[in-house]
């Protein structure tokens, strides 16, 4: 393993505990454990630095993970699973642009009085979804089952401003992709809707 994929890895401590990280890539200096064990160790490391990129939206983090991913191929050809690695674009240097509207949405969810954690996760989705890349199938699909999940979580929420914010999202999302996520409540009839786009 290369050192500077090692020492990238330190740069991530500010996301991700490092002791996650740390204690799978130490198993490959492991010799009792096989390749696929090794290669095991690295998609649990991917697990969590993905989990760090849809929290914080940082291309770094996705860069590194590309990183990573591309040295694991080469040490573990026969294991290598590309999903293992994979991270949807969630971030200004890959994606879309968030734009006015949907700024002005996510300041009034932010302003919601409501439990931080639960709002802090509607936010971080909605972030995500914002992000997305509208152009592949997997993309468009990925972007709008994120926002009819943010939609759910803001019904869930039972409250009059989170209900608004929620009926603002489906407006924005008709608008802008012609995607009614009133009538798309299951992953499957949002697949067929956009087949058609």
């Amino acid at each position: 393993m290369t050192t500077s994929i090692l020492s990238e890895q330190q740069k991530l401590k500010e996301y991700v505990p490092p002791d996650r990280i740390e204690k799978s890539l130490n198993k490959i200096k492991n010799e009792n454990l096989s390749d696929s064990q090794k290669y095991e160790s690295f998609a649990e490391a991917a697990f969590y630095i993905q989990d760090a990129y849809y929290r914080t939206n940082n291309p770094e983090i996705r860069k590194y993970l590309d990183s990573l991913n591309n040295e694991v191929k080469k040490l573990f050809p026969k294991d290598h699973q590309k999903e293992d690695f994979k991270v949807v674009c969630a971030d200004s240097q890959c994606g879309e642009t968030i734009d006015k509207d949907l700024t002005n949405l996510i300041q009034e969810i932010k302003n919601l009085d409501v439990d931080n954690a639960y709002k802090k996760t509607i936010l971080t989705n909605l972030n995500n979804a914002a992000y997305i890349p509208y152009d592949t199938q997997d993309n468009k699909l990925s972007k709008l089952v994120t926002y009819g999940l943010v939609r759910a979580q803001l019904i869930d929420l039972s409250d009059a401003q989170a209900s608004s914010s929620a009926k603002k999202l489906e407006l924005y999302i008709i608008n802008k992709h012609n995607v009614d996520l009133g009538e798309l409540n299951t992953i499957d009839k949002i697949g067929d809707a956009i087949k058609d786009l």
